[in-house]
């Protein structure tokens, strides 16, 4: 595995090498612990909000999301499709969550999931198969996965732009959901449609950008502490 460090970064001048960085990062063995996520929504999410998640894929955090039903929340997952993005209403807990699916058995081991509710899309994602759609004015807020997020808080993504476009007219709070070993102390280069998070959330902290013209602030809760509003 390929560590990030001084020299590391030097050679990652561009969004294509540091996709490739991030795959060489095996986080395989490791379990992500939500507490910062779920302190996180406790504090800024409200009861019948509704809230984007996403089904995991390879390196991305496997969260049971289905655990923060209990905090009132409407879940809602993502489908590609050729107008972009369109999130769908998870509609009931009997369905089971995709994201506590093993990635890479896929649709195979779905014992105590409904084959009927997620299908596998071309590029491996479980997505929900049909339900009943929101608009961007419904969701209150983006759970977002990516390869790997700055302190400015930009987003390296597969370069498939999907959220790219999504988040272009999104309103809501943008947070984006990865491991601390994918939080860099580098700059990810940035393209004219990127669109920065408001938080990043990791297993270890969670982490505020506040961009402006001329600085970046930033708003650090350790260990110890709970996001506050």
């Amino acid at each position: 595995m390929q560590k990030w460090n001084d020299n590391f970064k030097d050679k990652l001048n561009d969004k294509s090498t540091l996709r490739k960085w991030t795959k060489s990062v095996d986080v395989s063995n490791q379990t992500f612990q939500p507490n910062f996520l779920l302190d996180f929504l406790k504090s800024y999410a409200q009861p019948n909000q509704v809230w984007g998640i996403f089904s995991p894929i390879q390196n991305e955090p496997k969260v049971d999301f289905k655990t923060f039903e209990d905090l009132g929340l409407i879940l809602a997952y993502p489908k590609a499709t050729d107008q972009g993005l369109v999130f769908y209403k998870f509609k009931n807990s009997d369905q089971g969550d995709p994201s506590a699916i093993k990635s890479d058995k896929s649709l195979e081991n779905l014992t105590q999931h409904k084959k009927e509710s997620f299908v596998s899309s071309a590029l491996g994602v479980l997505e929900p198969e049909d339900g009943e759609a929101v608009t961007q004015n419904q969701i209150s807020g983006l759970i977002i996965p990516g390869l790997a997020f700055d302190h400015r808080g930009l987003r390296l993504g597969r370069g498939k732009s999907y959220y790219d476009k999504y988040l272009k007219t999104f309103s809501g709070l943008k947070v984006g959901l990865t491991w601390s070993h994918f939080f860099i102390p580098a700059s990810i280069p940035k393209d004219e449609w990127d669109m920065a998070m408001d938080f990043i959330v990791t297993e270890k902290f969670l982490y505020q950008p506040m961009v402006s013209a001329t600085s970046s602030k930033v708003a650090e809760i350790d260990n110890n502490s709970r996001a506050s509003g």
